[in-house]
């Protein structure tokens, strides 16, 4: 085994120390109040009688500790391997003696600050023991409790960033590229090319085993914690525009392995918040929940008061407990990462979470959000759009229309239904075009959880299809000028005009990166955008893209740091519908998306150009000034207007033959 593979096991070994140590602390000496009496005291635990043994358990876990560092260092001053000659291993060295002094003194300093950390939770551990006689069970549950959560996040944060600095130590130089070196009129010969090759192959191999093994280290934490710490490994599943493939393929899993929670913790949070029993307000209720959520669950039953059929949402019980520490973990861990590598700067991710997870754990103020978008898309009778009606909502649960439906991207529950996939994909489009464009209010987590078909229980819409959107603990409200920009830099992506395209970049987002911005924003290469951004995708576009972003991994991270908020999730929403649209269309040509989403941005101008007419004559009075102003407003619109109308419904035409052909 090399000293590199030792020198990986080592660290991971030191990160189990951290876990497994406090997980002890937790567990060896728990303390229950003997009967008659209210006053807690330790209990009897065959691993623990005599009070010697605690002390000799901390005495061997620091010596472990300590082994293990001097093992880590040994190995560090041991590389490069065995194998090597004495010249050849002088010469390495000497070449690499600042970088691996650099990493040797981080690698230290982290775990000395790990040491202290630990030697300060353990005197206050001691403290808390000393006070359990006065009534201080509950603190001393939570604060080792909370305790592991922050280590276990931390030492998986130390291991990882030890592991990428360390692996990605020997990064080819740029002054040593044949090209750069052609440029300067340096000879280059075929062997230093080959090296060259090389050099960059070895580097790619290595960068690519370290995001798996961080990848999947980091996943373990986050599962072993769960709550907003699989909500974060979700929003990295999501960032495929930024993150590496192997990070963003092993955080995928985490969108469907959720941790359950148990009935009896259900009845005891109801009877907490509510000041009732389960049996009280359900005369059923299914045991097996219906889906787990990183926040909470879903579960079926019956009201008792009217026998109505619901879907009853609990938030997960111990959320309450440790999300506000969790979340300050994630920020300093963040921050941690930022200053050791500050050419990526990731702290907008941790201020969006402290900012969207308070909304998401009310569901008091997502049963107000339910009702808002209902009344919103009311006027719309030719609409598919169902929002389910919620009965009655408090913080931690809410009971709400049970909706009996398929996943939207079930595509073999749509056929067997006689439901046309791509009539639900384009309905999508023109709801989500509808929030963003016309209303401003946007449910920013449209995954295909949340979104429910069904047969069409309206008969006003049209469809033989309902589309139930869930989950409103998560909306979004665009201010007029936003929104109205917004639309108009999606008319300039439409039609490819570079000049507005830079405009409203600068303008939305305030960078002058509006080419990383546009790839970001429509997920397409930008030669593409260029020419016809309803092209189908190919193959050749797909490898560009993939090929390219490393290359503006920087730049995308500094788009991604200044943007306003509303951007980050309308990003966040248009990956999740581009995902679902890309899964369900049988025709691979968004041609019909982008004439749909052109109609909302053309009417979205429109209306405020209108308004603005109306205005005027309101403090000016009518003239004919304000007659020329409203046929040329006319004609922008229906010029635009009218053939992607054309489009529509020619594929409006296609979708009930279809339809007829399925019966």
């Amino acid at each position: 085994m090399d000293r590199v593979t030792q020198l990986q096991e080592s660290l991971d070994h030191m990160s189990h120390l951290f876990v497994t140590g406090l997980d002890y602390l937790h567990t060896r000496a728990p303390m229950v109040a003997p009967v008659g009496s209210s006053i807690p005291v330790t209990k009897a635990n065959e691993r623990a009688e005599a009070p010697g043994d605690f002390e000799r358990a901390m005495q061997d876990f620091a010596r472990d500790l300590c082994k293990q560092n001097r093992r880590i260092d040994t190995l560090i001053a041991a590389l490069p391997g065995e194998e090597a000659s004495e010249q050849d291993q002088t010469r390495q060295f000497e070449e690499l003696a600042q970088s691996n002094e650099q990493a040797a003194a981080r690698l230290r300093e982290a775990i000395a600050q790990a040491r202290t950390m630990l030697d300060h939770t353990l005197f206050a551990l001691r403290l808390l023991a000393d006070d359990q006689a006065q009534g201080r069970s509950e603190s001393f549950r939570h604060f080792t409790k909370a305790s592991v959560r922050c280590l276990r996040a931390g030492a998986t944060g130390v291991v990882v960033a030890a592991d990428y600095k360390w692996s990605l130590r020997h990064k080819p130089d740029p002054a040593d590229d044949p090209a750069t070196l052609r440029a300067a009129g340096v000879p280059v010969d075929a062997a230093a090319e080959a090296r060259w090759q090389e050099a960059l192959q070895e580097f790619a191999s290595a960068k690519s085993q370290v995001h798996l093994r961080s990848a999947r280290r980091v996943r373990a934490c986050l599962m072993q914690s769960g709550g907003i710490y699989i909500k974060l490994g979700q929003h990295l599943a999501a960032m495929t525009y930024l993150l590496p493939k192997e990070w963003t393929d092993t955080m995928t899993p985490l969108q469907d392995q959720c941790p359950q929670t148990d009935l009896a913790d259900i009845a005891e949070l109801i009877q907490d918040d509510l000041g009732c029993g389960m049996d009280d307000l359900f005369s059923t209720f299914d045991p097996q929940p219906l889906g787990v959520a990183s926040l909470a669950q879903v579960h079926r039953a019956v009201l008792r008061e009217n026998g109505e059929e619901v879907a009853v949402k609990v938030q997960h019980p111990y959320l309450d407990e440790f999300v506000q520490i969790d979340m300050r973990t994630v920020s300093t861990i963040i921050e941690i990462a930022t200053r050791l590598f500050p050419e990526f700067q990731f702290g907008w991710l941790s201020e969006e979470m402290n900012v969207s997870l308070p909304q998401e754990l009310n569901f008091v103020r997502e049963r107000a959000n339910s009702e808002r978008v209902a009344r919103n898309f009311a006027p719309l009778p030719n609409c598919p759009l169902v929002i389910p009606q919620v009965f009655w909502a408090h913080r931690r649960i809410m009971a709400m229309e049970y909706i009996n439906g398929g996943r939207v991207d079930d595509v073999a529950y749509m056929r067997a239904h006689g439901i046309n996939p791509d009539e639900v994909a384009t309905e999508l489009t023109r709801v989500f075009s509808e929030m963003m464009f016309i209303h401003g209010w946007v449910h920013c987590d449209p995954h295909p959880g949340n979104i429910l078909v069904r047969p069409a229980h309206r008969t006003d819409s049209g469809y033989n299809f309902d589309l139930a959107l869930l989950d409103h603990g998560l909306y979004r409200e665009l201010s007029s000028e936003f929104r109205l920009d917004y639309a108009r830099m999606w008319r300039a992506l439409m039609s490819a005009n570079e000049a507005d395209i830079r405009t409203y970049s600068k303008r939305l987002a305030g960078t002058d990166l509006y080419i990383v911005f546009s790839c970001i924003l429509t997920g397409r290469d930008w030669q593409v955008i260029r020419s016809d951004l309803g092209q189908a995708r190919t193959a050749t576009e797909l490898e560009h893209v993939v090929t390219n972003v490393p290359n503006l991994l920087v730049q995308i991270v500094d788009v991604l740091a200044t943007v306003p908020r509303e951007l980050l999730l309308l990003f966040k929403t248009n990956d999740l519908l581009r995902s679902v649209d890309q899964a369900i269309r049988t025709t691979p040509s968004p041609a019909i998306t982008m004439a749909i989403m052109g109609r909302y941005c053309t009417k979205a101008i429109y209306n405020e150009s209108m308004a603005q007419l109306r205005c005027q004559a309101q403090q000016s009075g009518y003239r004919w000034g304000l007659l020329r102003d409203w046929f040329r407003c006319q004609y922008a619109y229906w010029r635009i207007q009218l053939p992607l109308e054309i489009v529509e419904w020619c594929f409006h035409l296609y979708a009930r033959l279809y339809s007829l052909l399925m019966l």
